[in-house]
């Protein structure tokens, strides 16, 4: 009995650990580059109208534009179709 219960405080203790890393990774501001390629994107971008349409906004927002491809966590390419998208966000909602 005493080992489980050991074996269950280290569990909650490294699940609590991983919680705390993601919160932390999530709280940072992604670093966005809109590349000329869609080969070479990490992400393909769709610009809706509405805020029921978003989808993936998470990845990409709160963030800001870099201005070279290395320093970029994150490379979107921009579409014309909502289809071909990975990410749906509004235009306000868009890094800058």
């Amino acid at each position: 009995m005493f080992a489980l219960g050991n074996r269950l405080h280290e569990f909650v203790f490294l699940s609590l650990t991983l919680d705390v890393c993601a919160v932390s990774i999530m709280a940072n501001k992604a670093k966005v580059f809109i590349v000329d390629k869609d080969y070479k994107a990490d992400y393909k971008v769709f610009f809706v109208d509405q805020p029921y349409k978003e989808a993936n906004v998470q990845v990409i927002s709160p963030g800001s534009i870099v201005q070279h491809d290395y320093q970029a966590d994150v490379k979107v390419f921009i579409v014309d179709k909502d289809y071909k998208a990975n990410i749906k966000i509004m235009r306000k909602n868009f890094p800058r």
